[in-house]
């Protein structure tokens, strides 16, 4: 099922933005240098991964509908860190508070596949966006997710806390080109959880290309 949440959201936001009432269409591809690490029984693990994504976004007024994803590999780091096959995709939906804040729903998918099997984890919980003009076309940005129903699947670990925090700047000139980049991390508390006590973390730089068409 969750194989079909990206492609029924892709269809969304096509027919939002084909429709009268698109007023923005944003398309853009990035580049997350992941660094994941893990603490689980007292050792520490690190790896990377050059993670590959995309976002596209439409808005009507100050409603806005967003869709973006990364995907990318793991290294092996030890028996209890393998190769791992990563993707992630999120979708929001925001209002536009004041011209700076966007509040709203979130939901977040993430899909690790091993040798050992294939773990989804599933979150719900709401996001803050912050924008603020510099001037030039530069723009200041920050956000916050945070997950209170967050899950992994089928194993039935619950993460708490659950959150993912990015801050950055980006340019955007009068053609509808905008190029942005800033720094993001990942954290996922499993303290919770009826096995041991593991703290997973994705954190590193973020960079991005893309285009706004308005109409």
């Amino acid at each position: 099922m969750s194989g079909r949440i990206p492609a029924t959201l892709s269809f969304m936001l096509v027919a939002a933005a084909t429709g009268a009432w698109a007023q923005t269409l944003e398309l853009s591809g990035a580049v997350f240098n992941a660094q994941h690490r893990l603490l689980y029984q007292g050792s520490t693990s690190e790896r990377s991964a050059v993670m590959i994504g995309g976002h596209g976004a439409v808005t009507l007024g100050r409603i806005g509908l967003s869709l973006s994803g990364f995907q990318g590999s793991l290294g092996e780091a030890g028996p209890a860190s393998p190769e791992t096959k990563v993707r992630i995709t999120s979708v929001v939906l925001t209002i536009r508070t004041t011209p700076w804040l966007s509040l709203g729903p979130e939901a977040e998918a993430r899909r690790f596949e091993a040798d050992a099997g294939v773990t989804t984890w599933v979150m719900l919980g709401a996001t803050a966006r912050l924008s603020l003009a510099m001037g030039g076309g530069l723009r200041g940005f920050g956000e916050v997710s945070l997950f209170p129903v967050a899950e992994a699947k089928p194993v039935g670990e619950t993460m708490s806390p659950a959150f993912r925090a990015a801050v950055g700047i980006s340019f955007s000139s009068p053609s509808g080109f905008e190029a942005r980049i800033g720094y993001r991390l990942d954290r996922f508390d499993f303290s919770g959880s009826a096995t041991a006590s593991r703290l997973e973390q994705f954190r590193g730089l973020v960079a991005g290309v893309g285009w706004r068409l308005r109409r």
